[in-house]
């Protein structure tokens, strides 16, 4: 499976980035041309809309004050989300493809008893990060390969490859990745016309949806293990005790904390109360039919 993604992924490479070489290439067009889109639907000229952007800068040049504060806001932001997207992503990564010396180092902390339980408790853990980045990866493609369908060939946008690949890739980032990445391929149809940014709006919105409601949980359900509805209500959980960043990783916290909860409290109390309630029932008298 994940060899012919590779697969498919080297096959599109060339035409992904021959696809980014023309818009980028065409941008000061393309920017002319929103910006006189923009200004048949505002009433503003397009010159005056240069102009403003013009003395937004000259104003943060000459009082950089005035912007500093939500610059450097939202810089730190950008910046821990990036770090945090990267770390969680490495870490994730290492975990599944070297475990054993953490593993090793981890045992070592146990008794000798306890090291088999240990070990156990420890490629559940690997399985399950192994599930997530798999039901990861699928969700990219599918995303990818809906907004492709919609935008390529019902739509007929061009660069439409770019932008479903585009899309894709930001399914790491929940939520913030496919509201930031429907930007450009808004923005570009607007260059045609507004009905069709109309309509790339509203296929972004509806893949979106089908996204979180959908292929997110039905995915990582059979690749994690777990059922729909928990995953669907534990990153709401998740997204409130721990913030954005818990959003990243929701599915790892989720499945981790199932598991340490089935193995440091479930399996113990399961395996001490099962002599108990089977010998309880043995002494319990046997009452015949034919009364006392």
């Amino acid at each position: 499976g994940l060899a012919a993604v590779g697969g498919l992924i080297a096959l599109l490479v060339p035409t992904i980035v021959s696809q980014a070489k023309t818009l980028v290439k065409a941008a000061p067009a393309l920017v002319y041309s929103a910006e006189v889109r923009l200004g048949h639907l505002t009433g503003v000229k397009p010159g005056r809309v240069a102009a403003r952007v013009q003395h937004a800068v000259a104003t943060y040049v000459h009082h950089p004050t005035h912007y500093l504060g939500a610059l450097e806001s939202v810089g730190i932001t950008a910046t821990s989300i990036v770090a945090g997207i990267v770390i969680a992503v490495m870490t994730a990564y290492f975990i599944a493809a070297q475990p054993q010396p953490l593993i090793d180092g981890v045992v070592r902390l146990f008794t000798p008893p306890q090291r088999p339980a240990a070990v156990r408790v420890l490629m559940r853990l690997r399985t399950a990060m192994l599930g997530w980045m798999r039901g990861l990866l699928i969700a990219m493609v599918l995303v990818a390969l809906l907004l492709y369908l919609s935008l390529g060939l019902i739509v007929g946008l061009p660069f439409a490859l770019f932008f479903a690949v585009l899309s894709g890739v930001a399914e790491v980032v929940p939520y913030l990745g496919s509201i930031t990445t429907a930007i450009p391929p808004v923005g570009y149809a607007l260059t045609i016309s507004p009905t069709k940014a109309l309509v790339v709006l509203a296929i972004y919105v509806a893949v979106h949806q089908i996204e979180a409601n959908v292929i997110g949980p039905v995915v990582m359900a059979r690749t994690v293990h777990l059922h729909p509805a928990v995953i669907a209500l534990g990153v709401v959980a998740v997204g409130a005790l721990f913030g954005f960043f818990g959003l990243l990783i929701a599915i790892p916290i989720l499945a981790s904390a199932i598991i340490l909860v089935e193995e440091i409290w479930v399996r113990p109390r399961e395996s001490r109360e099962l002599p108990i309630a089977t010998a309880s029932s043995e002494r319990q008298p046997r009452w015949k039919s034919g009364g006392p």
